[in-house]
Formats: structure tokens, sequence, C-alpha cells
């Protein structure tokens, strides 16, 4: 019989394969999605926000497969190291905290970016503010990214003694109070986000019932389609940060152990992959690269077919002179 600690051990190893499976898989389906909106033709600021959200969320997947690997490289080494090589070496630590974060500024920025737009439409005085603060949110959302990354850093550097595994876990290397303050942090800034879209989408609507010159109409039309769309990335990236909020919240008040806190960011992970294959099945470049596909292999097909059929009558041609020269001989 095995005793508990072997038990664990087996369930830690199978939950460290699961996660290094969905984080190869996120990182193959964002990597594709990111191409596929990269290739598509349309000029837009949205198409911009959607590859940069693609980039995080692989980034994001990277992480997870880097710090599983190490657990399982390392899993029976006792080598003790310091937070700093964690975050130098094993840069994980530092691709999660860039990542949340970087979702989360660029949801921030969509829905300030579709605010703004809406405001100016048939308005000439907002647009100079609107170019200031297109400027301003790119300055305070790098400054953002760049301050909690050096936040990280400083933390790792101020903790000089070895009291870190080698296999470098991120509750291991950043204190469990920095972890949920990034978490509070995305999740508020995923709730305002959600705001400003409601109240941009409303803003639109009352336009849209208002009388309005036909060109007008139709790039209110295109507006409120694409603040829908993103609406709904909006729930969907406060859905995904908040679930490893709620288990920690949960696993602090002792309703929980730390195993169901690693199933929740393993569903956060699953659910970044699941999402951009969503999105690579239903955009129509990957249909028409299937069928352009298809369209090359029926045509290789055919040569081929032709080729065989070329040849099956010229062998028949061929035996057919040389029945006819036998006979003659024959006779």
């Amino acid at each position: 019989m095995h005793n508990n600690s072997d038990i664990e051990s087996n369930e830690l190893l199978e939950l460290e394969y699961v996660f290094l499976f969905f984080g190869i898989f996120a990182i193959i389906t964002n990597t594709f999605w990111a191409i596929l909106m990269i290739k598509k033709k349309e000029n837009s600021r949205i198409k911009s926000y959607y590859i940069g959200f693609a980039i995080c969320a692989g980034v994001n997947a990277i992480a997870n497969v880097i710090e599983f690997s190490r657990a399982m490289m390392y899993r029976e080494s006792k080598i003790m190291v310091t937070s700093i090589y964690c975050i130098f070496y094993a840069v994980h630590p530092t691709m999660y905290i860039f990542s949340d974060i970087g979702i989360v500024q660029i949801m921030f920025s969509m829905s300030i970016n579709c605010f703004v737009t809406v405001a100016t439409i048939n308005n000439k005085r907002w647009i100079m503010s609107y170019i200031t603060l297109q400027i301003l949110g790119f300055v305070v959302n790098f400054s953002l990214v760049l301050l909690s990354i050096a936040f990280i850093w400083y933390t790792a550097i101020s903790i000089k003694e070895p009291t870190v595994r080698i296999t470098c876990y991120l509750n291991e290397v950043l204190d469990s109070k920095c972890i949920t303050f990034y978490a509070v942090a995305s999740n508020l800034f995923s709730f305002i986000t959600m705001i400003v879209l409601i109240w941009a989408l409303v803003k639109v609507q009352r336009k849209i019932s208002l009388p309005a010159t036909s060109r007008l109409m139709i790039q209110l039309k295109i507006h409120s389609k694409n603040i829908r769309s993103l609406l709904v990335l909006a729930f969907l990236t406060f859905f995904l940060l908040s679930i490893p909020l709620i288990f920690m919240i949960l696993h602090k008040t002792g309703n929980i152990t730390s195993n169901m806190e690693d199933i929740s960011w393993l569903l956060q992970l699953a659910l970044y992959a699941l999402h951009a294959f969503y999105r690579i099945l239903s955009s129509n470049q990957i249909i028409h690269l299937l069928k352009k596909h298809c369209k090359n292999e029926i045509k290789i097909l055919n040569l081929f077919s032709n080729f065989a059929i070329c040849q099956n009558k010229r062998n028949r041609t061929a035996c057919e002179q040389v029945q006819n020269i036998d006979n003659t001989q024959k006779h």
C-alpha cells in the first residue's frame, strides 16, 4: 500500500502533466490566433488590441510551462536558492505578472478607446482631447507594467537568504500578500473596464435612436458591434482573473486545500487555451485557408490521376502493338 506522501506526490505529478498539456496547447492556439489576426487585412485598433491579448495569454502559458517543467526536473532536489535567482533565471514569476497586468491594461485601453471614439463622433472639439488621452493612456499603461515588474524585482532582491526551493514555485518566490494584491488590482481594473464599455454601449445606443445621416448610422452600428464583442471579452477576462482570487480567499479562510487553489490556476490556463481555439475556429480566415488547402490537394490528386490514366493508355497501346506483331509473325 502507498502512504499519504506517495499518493500526494503522484497526484502532484499528474497535475503537473495536465498543466504542461494545457500550457503547450495555450501557446499553440494563442500564437496561431495572433498570426491570423496579423494576416487579417483590415486595419483597426481593435485588431491590435486582440493581438496584444493573444500575446499576453501566450506569455502566461509559457510561464506555466516553465514553472512546471522546472518542478518536474528538480522534483527530488533539495537545493535552496534566493528569490532573485528565480526572478532572473527561472523568469516565469516576471512573466506571470507581465501577462496578468498586460491583459488588464490592454482591456482597459480598449474600453477607454471605445468610449472616447464614441464621444468624438461629430464633435471636433474632442479631437485634441482624444489624441491627448491616447498618449496619456499609453504612458500610464506602460508605466504600470514597468512599476509592477520593478516591484517584484525589488521584493526579490530584498530577500538575500536562500529561502526558496530550486523549483521556484510562484507562491514561494512572491509573498502571498503580493500575489493577492496583484489579483485584486487586476480584477478591479477588469471591473472598471466592463463599466466603461457598458457606458460606451449605452451612449452608442442613444445616438442610434436619434435621427442621423445614413453614413453616421452605419458608423454607429459598427461601433456598437465592436463594443459588444469587446464587452464579451471583458466579461471573460474578469471571470478568468477572478477564479484564482476567489480560490485564494477560500484557501485563506480554510474552506479549501492548496490543491484546489492549483486547480483554479489550471482552469484559468485551460480557458485561455480554449478561448483562443474558439477564436481560431470562428475566424473566416481559417475556413479560407482550409478551402485553399483542399483545392490544392484536389489539384494534386487530379494531376496524379490524369498521369496514371495517361500511363495506362500508353501501356494499353503498347500491349496492343506487341499483340499485333505477334499475330502477324504467327500468320
